[in-house]
């Protein structure tokens, strides 16, 4: 009976000094990401992954695992780029654009070097979108009476970042009114002009000395956290009779090269042509 009780305690030992080699074995073809973490946020793992950066990041964290912890990762850039794996980092060259996209190829070989497989991580410079509120256009700069409304509260999306404007032809607007709703610790510049807090709400421009766009910017203390709104602005055919001509006289007294008045000759007959 010992003898049949130490033969199995021995065969135990052995089946399950075994099994972590047979494992071992059966991951050594395994060629799968496990895990991708940018700047501290965990990324789905999928073949094409696409993850926002701020827009004036030169760095970011970037670290990544394999299903098979001696499975080979091979990192490539689209453009210039170095990663440090010691301190997990990506180091990238400065872009200011919008949506600038910085494509990394990642290629996982399994231990046993039979397998490959492909993986795609968009990093897409974008502006922050927690920093605007709220934000509204129009021609009046009442709260009640809105005059005009060319971008509704409403409408307004802060992760959205370009709008197009357009005034009525028929406008007789003189100026207008950006309502904008932010953090008061904020900087709020508009085409390149500070924006003091009590003028935010609402900011006026006028049309006469305004172009065909709008640049809205907010920066948060944080240097890499910023948004910029561009907006297209149409006026339409806005009459300009008013700024041209303030008053017209017609007299009949003499005109002389001191006076304002203008005569017309021949003298004007309201009766002609009745």
């Amino acid at each position: 009976m010992k003898k049949c009780l130490l033969f199995l305690l021995l065969s135990l030992t052995l089946l399950f000094s075994a099994l972590p080699a047979l494992a071992a074995t059966g991951d050594k073809s395994d060629a799968t990401l496990d895990e991708i973490i940018v700047n501290d946020e965990k990324v789905s793992i999928r073949n094409s992954m696409s993850v926002s950066i701020p827009m004036y990041a030169d760095e970011v964290e970037l670290s990544f695992s394999t299903s098979h912890s001696k499975a080979d990762v091979e990192l490539e850039c689209s453009e210039n780029c170095e990663y440090d794996e010691d301190d997990e980092i990506l180091s990238l060259d400065s872009k200011t654009e919008l949506d600038v996209k910085h494509t990394l190829s990642i290629t996982v070989t399994s231990q046993d070097g039979d397998n490959t497989k492909k993986y795609t991580l968009n990093l897409i410079r974008s502006y922050s979108d927690d920093l605007l509120e709220k934000l509204a256009v129009n021609t009046s700069d009442s709260a009640a009476d809105k005059g005009q409304v060319l971008l509704a509260a409403k409408d307004f999306q802060a992760d959205e970042f370009k709008y197009d404007l357009e005034l009525a032809d028929d406008s007789e607007a003189e100026a207008l009114y950006l309502w904008i709703t932010t953090d008061s610790a904020n900087d709020v510049w508009v085409n390149g002009e500070k924006v003091k807090s009590k003028n935010r709400l609402p900011y006026e421009l006028e049309l006469e000395e305004l172009g065909d766009s709008i640049e809205l910017k907010i920066e948060d203390e944080d240097p890499l956290k910023s948004a910029v709104y561009s907006f297209s602005l149409d006026k339409g055919s806005v009459s300009t009779a008013k700024s041209a001509l303030d008053e017209l006289e017609i007299s009949k007294a003499k005109s002389s090269s001191s006076s304002k008045v203008l005569n017309l000759y021949p003298a004007f007959d309201p009766k002609a042509g009745s």
